[in-house]
């Protein structure tokens, strides 16, 4: 006989608690119960709802919860006031510098060291609220343009002449972006939150976020969806679709129609919705019809 099969719960807190222990939850597929993380997460989240229901929360609300007219989503992380969901000015943060743990992070100086703060970022804020977060792929963009002129400055002295230095140099540079863009998504589905899970991130695809940078962001969103259709392995080496991060696919004058500049894109992400179930699709032109500005949503 073990420890637990001794207790006898006194109360339904104390029996949830000791389900959890016992036997885990499957409450959420994002969270693997089975984690110490997350168990510890669930516990505390099992306490959070408790004293929402009987200290903070309006009587006539629990009682419509309990009945089930209503559903208070993430209660059990209500009474800790966290934020839920926000878009991540990741612009600013990169261009500007940030703090992390108290350490000041400068701007980096090019696309990889970019993209692999852009991921510290993101489980920072995972870990601080309880809700999903947008970053904009093309805040990556002046990165590729930093990687671009040092690629430059390394090449200059070659004795080359100078289609052989652009050729050169864009093809170092692609093979950059590659390796970036598998940073963020092996960062993004190997890294852990505060509770265990993983980030619950949407990257917006929006080519003309930044109209001086479109090329470098082509380049970007081209790279993410190619390695997105492929997909992950999984332990038996079979090819499968990652849950995060979401992808949203910014249709628009210049990628919408047959004969306009970026169709090309756009197919590509057919070929890629096809198989992964993603990118999710969204237009601009509705967008600023109804909110005056192309505006990325959580998910």
């Amino acid at each position: 006989m073990n420890i637990y099969e001794k207790i006898k719960p006194e109360n339904q807190l104390d029996s949830k608690i000791l389900q959890l222990i016992t036997e885990g939850s499957n409450e959420n597929s994002n969270k693997d119960s089975v984690l110490n993380s997350t168990k510890r997460d669930l516990m505390a989240g099992e306490i959070s709802k408790h004293f929402a229901i009987n200290y903070m929360l309006p009587k006539h609300i629990v009682v419509a919860h309990k009945r089930g007219i209503i559903h208070i989503h993430d209660m059990d992380y209500y009474s800790n006031q966290m934020t839920n969901c926000c878009l991540v000015n990741l612009d600013d943060m990169l261009s500007n510098g940030t703090m992390i743990n108290g350490k000041l992070i400068e701007s980096p100086t090019n696309l990889r060291t970019a993209c692999t703060v852009a991921t510290q970022i993101v489980a920072q804020v995972a870990s601080s609220q309880f809700g999903g977060q947008t970053i904009s792929i093309a805040h990556l963009s002046p990165f590729v343009v930093k990687s671009r002129e040092k690629l430059l400055d390394k090449f200059a002295n070659l004795p080359i002449n100078s289609g052989q230095l652009a050729k050169l140099v864009y093809d170092e540079l692609r093979s950059e972006i590659r390796d970036s863009i598998q940073t963020v998504l092996y960062q993004i589905n190997t890294l852990q939150t505060s509770n265990g899970q993983t980030p619950f991130l949407s990257i917006a695809l929006d080519i003309n976020e930044k109209p001086e940078l479109i090329d470098e962001t082509v380049m970007l969103v081209e790279e993410l969806l190619v390695q997105f259709k492929q997909g992950f392995k999984n332990s038996d080496g079979v090819w499968i679709t990652p849950t995060f991060p979401k992808l949203l696919y910014i249709l628009d004058e210049n990628n919408v129609h047959k004969d306009s500049q970026y169709y090309w894109l756009t197919q590509l992400a057919c070929e890629c919705v096809s198989r992964r179930m993603m990118p999710d699709f969204l237009s601009a032109k509705i967008l600023r019809q109804n909110y005056g500005d192309v505006l990325y949503p959580m998910g």
